[in-house]
């Protein structure tokens, strides 16, 4: 048990989402946790698959540069697959990096 990194995601293009890990890890309980890289020229969106940043649609959280989200509960019983998140910029080349506990 503890925090397993999977590293940074960077969006090459804004409006396409990155998907932010393809190998499958599920795990129930756990807690997910995003940095947005200092550096950033802009937002951090955090969503699902078909998210649009523009509307806000499938987005769970979005982070301003420097800053950390945490995403789950590890005692809610919450169940995740990592193929399921991924991550949008509201600017090109903008990265974030994706840790989760379990």
């Amino acid at each position: 048990m503890g925090w397993n990194p999977i590293g940074k995601v960077t969006v090459t293009t804004s409006g396409t989402p990155v998907q932010i890990n393809p190998q499958a890890v599920n795990f129930v309980k756990a807690r997910t946790m995003f940095v947005s890289t200092p550096g950033n020229t802009g937002l951090i969106y955090i969503g699902k698959k078909g998210m649009v940043i523009a509307t806000g649609v499938k987005v769970l959280a979005v982070l301003q540069t420097g800053t950390v989200t945490l995403i789950g509960d590890e005692g809610a019983g919450m169940e995740f697959d990592t193929t399921d998140l991924y991550l949008d910029a509201a600017t090109n080349g903008d990265s974030a990096i994706f840790s989760y506990f379990d």
